[in-house]
């Protein structure tokens, strides 16, 4: 992925995702399709549904990824997954503590696996047509999760406690 996918208005304080959806100030703001359109306005939720339908289908697949999820149950799994990317994506706000915990306690992840997951999260938007600006914004999107989900202090985090 390159940083080019990245965009940020010059001087501005670096956001965490999770504190608002996301109307997206990762995004470039002359893309083709309309800025004031987050993902999910274009994709809708049943496409991405669909998608993380198809992600896990590679996550299950993928030698990297899929001893991860051996012994879970993967329809609760996708159901809460569709909710985080709709969240991420533009959707409803929900409370990430929960995640990050669970994601710090139960799993021992790396930038290896997580970049694994971003290539299947790549592959199943190419399977479902996803144009390439979206699966750009798609992957920006949840390249903003990378340290949350790897148990690591955000960018957010660390703002938080130089500030105590």
């Amino acid at each position: 992925m390159s940083t080019e996918a990245v965009y940020m208005a010059p001087n501005a304080a670096p956001k965490c995702p999770f504190d608002q959806p996301l109307v997206n100030p990762y995004e470039r703001p002359n893309s083709r399709e309309s800025s004031e359109s987050t993902v999910l306005d274009i994709l809708g939720e049943d496409k991405v549904e669909l998608l993380v339908e198809r992600f896990y289908h590679y996550n299950l697949t993928d030698r990297k990824t899929r001893l991860f999820f051996q012994g879970v149950n993967i329809e609760r799994l996708q159901r809460m997954q569709t909710t985080f990317l709709i969240h991420l994506l533009g959707g409803k706000q929900m409370n990430m503590t929960r995640m990050r915990a669970a994601h710090k306690r139960l799993l021992d992840l790396n930038d290896s696996h997580f970049d694994a997951m971003l290539k299947n999260l790549t592959k199943a938007g190419k399977d479902l047509g996803i144009s390439s600006e979206l699966r750009e914004r798609i992957l920006a999107a949840a390249e903003t999760t990378r340290d949350d989900v790897l148990g690591r202090n955000s960018a957010h985090e660390v703002a938080q406690q130089r500030r105590r």
